[in-house]
């Protein structure tokens, strides 16, 4: 078994929206057996920073804009000074082989610049999912149908439609 029992997913921005769908994506691929949060880089500074244990893996989705970057890597060198999470999984281009420590692992995705953060997230998301989706199969789920009690559907059943009057 992995040995990450939670995971904050990091990002400005669009990729902030990238995290919130990563962090959805984990928990119901794991039938919440992995808790997940996310947040953006410069508000994890506050509260959130406490959700961070010895078994919370960190996953940042990094900026492609040079001011935002300097920010997130501000945050990721705070966590590697304070010895925080068991290791970082970063998404970008042209990551700073600084920002890793041993154990954590970047996921280089030249061009991403070239596309700008609007349009990366849909690596992130990618990313996100394949996460996701081994981690399911590491806790012995289906990923078709990941919540052995039927609690989450895959596919939505019948609700009413509101039309304004």
């Amino acid at each position: 078994k992995s040995s990450f029992e939670r995971v904050v997913f990091l990002g400005t921005g669009a990729r902030f929206g990238a995290s919130r769908e990563a962090a959805l994506k984990m928990l119901e691929m794991t039938a919440g057996r992995v808790t997940t949060l996310c947040e953006t880089y410069l508000a994890f500074r506050h509260g959130p920073m406490s959700y961070v244990q010895d078994k919370t893996l960190i996953v940042g989705f990094l900026s492609s804009d040079s001011i935002l970057r300097a920010y997130e890597l501000d945050l990721l060198q705070e966590l590697d000074q304070k010895n925080l999470g068991l290791s970082k999984l970063l998404v970008g281009e042209r990551i700073p082989h600084g920002a890793l420590r041993t154990g954590d692992v970047a996921i280089e995705c030249g061009g991403l610049a070239d596309l700008g953060d609007q349009d990366a997230v849909a690596i992130d998301v990618v990313v996100a999912q394949l996460l996701g989706f081994f981690r399911c199969l590491e806790e012995d789920l289906s990923p078709d149908s990941p919540s052995e009690d039927g609690i989450i559907q895959r596919v939505v059943g019948k609700f009413p439609l509101h039309t304004p009057s």
